[in-house]
């Protein structure tokens, strides 16, 4: 969370803990609807139904957040909201 929001300051922070939990509550229900309509499509076509989804639905969750760390320390590696530094004259 300090990773993603800005090791620094406070308010990059708790923005990055707002992040990864919204980010860890919407992803397990959209990757099981995800899994549920490509399981649908795949058996419409005959190839059959994806197994486990519960499963994979958290393992989705997991790579998702790792997805999220990595785009964050690639484009902006202070944080999403970094540190200011003030230097006095």
């Amino acid at each position: 969370m300090v990773i993603v929001g800005g090791a620094g300051n406070n308010w990059g922070a708790v923005f990055g803990a707002l992040l990864i939990y919204i980010t860890w509550m919407i992803s397990d229900p959209l990757s099981q609807w995800l899994f549920n309509n490509v399981s649908n499509w795949s058996t419409d076509m005959g190839w059959g139904a994806i197994p486990e989804i519960q499963s994979r639905a958290s393992q989705m969750r997991v790579f998702v957040l790792g997805v999220v760390i990595t785009i964050a320390l690639r484009y902006a590696p202070r944080g999403l909201i970094p540190e200011v530094v003030k230097r006095e004259a």
